[in-house]
């Protein structure tokens, strides 16, 4: 078996850690906590900062992501019955904004030019369309980033509501 290298046996570390960690804990706080408790393990002629700077990258590379849910805003979709929406949207002839900027309005264009083509991607423009139109009421400037916060929030209440009435039952 051969001999591994100081920096093999660090990379080894770190991935371990990576995998090991609590996966709430940020990249940063990850790659401060592995610094501290393997400093002898580490170079001291570069500056602690470049260390971390580092080791961040690292536990970034080697931290196991998990599937479809590269951020909140696609988490939430997800969970609204959304696999795929496009990234930008027009907002008026000319002007493209990203989805969480998009108003009712642009959406109904989108929804307007997808029927023209028949397109595939009309049914979840559609629902798009119906929930954003349930925020109507509360202007025409209401964005999609706007109503994923508020479907959230309606979301955490329905929740913690059953969840007060399974305990008085």
């Amino acid at each position: 078996m051969p001999r591994l290298s100081k920096l093999e046996k660090l990379i080894a570390a770190i991935r371990r850690a990576a995998e090991d960690e609590d996966p709430r804990l940020t990249n940063f706080q990850m790659a401060t906590a592995f610094y501290s408790s393997h400093r002898d393990d580490i170079d001291q002629e570069i500056s602690d900062a470049w260390h971390i700077e580092k080791l961040t990258l690292l536990f970034g590379k080697h931290r196991p992501k998990p599937k479809g849910q590269e951020s909140e805003q696609l988490t939430l979709e997800f969970t609204l019955g959304f696999k795929r929406l496009p990234p930008k949207v027009e907002l008026k002839p000319g002007v493209k904004v990203p989805r969480e900027e998009a108003t009712i309005d642009s959406v109904r264009r989108l929804v307007a030019r997808l029927e023209t083509r028949q397109s595939p991607q009309l049914i979840q423009a559609k629902r798009w369309l119906e929930v954003m139109e349930k925020y109507e009421k509360r202007g025409p400037r209401v964005t999609w980033g706007d109503v994923l916060k508020w479907e959230a929030r309606a979301a955490k209440f329905e929740e913690q509501d059953t969840k007060a009435r399974r305990g008085k039952a």
